[in-house]
């Protein structure tokens, strides 16, 4: 798998803030996580899930952002 596969870093800095779908590779699959993206540092992006519970992914391994339609009703 090369670096390529994951999404380009100037994507993550609009979605600051914003309630997010990361779809993240995870070995051989492909996990939702919804939350929002709260910084972005290196290689890592940091993402709190449930407002309480902070993670972080590795840029790399992000395939895709969407916008969270549930989190967006749910504020």
């Amino acid at each position: 798998m090369g670096a390529d596969m994951g999404v380009s870093c100037d994507v993550f800095e609009q979605w600051l803030g914003q309630p997010v779908v990361l779809q993240v590779l995870l070995g051989e699959y492909t996990v939702p996580i919804q939350g929002r993206i709260l910084n972005t540092t290196g290689d890592l992006l940091r993402v709190t899930v449930d407002g309480n519970w902070d993670v972080e992914v590795p840029k790399s391994n992000v395939l895709a952002v969407e916008e969270s339609q549930h989190a967006a009703l749910v504020m």
